[in-house]
């Protein structure tokens, strides 16, 4: 079941191969079981002007972290409605 977010994130999830990609969410749908939740970086709720630009730019501003202490509070199911 998708859930409709109020503004698109900038999300930073890890490949099947392991390396971070970025890609804009205007949903959420973690798959059956949750397994997409697992592979979640980052999540970061975008302004309406950041809304607009190209992922390169979001990058730049929102970069992968690199370590735990990068990163920001992990998303509950829940706190994405």
């Amino acid at each position: 079941m998708s859930k409709r977010l109020d503004r698109p994130h900038l999300i930073w999830e890890r490949t099947l191969h392991g390396n971070p990609q970025p890609s804009i969410w205007h949903t959420v749908d973690f798959g059956v079981g949750g397994h997409k939740q697992a592979n979640i970086i980052a999540m970061y709720e975008l302004t309406e002007q950041e809304a607009g630009m190209p992922i390169a730019a979001l990058e730049r501003i929102y970069p992968c972290p690199r370590d735990e202490e990068d990163q920001p509070e992990k998303v509950k199911l829940g706190d994405a409605a």
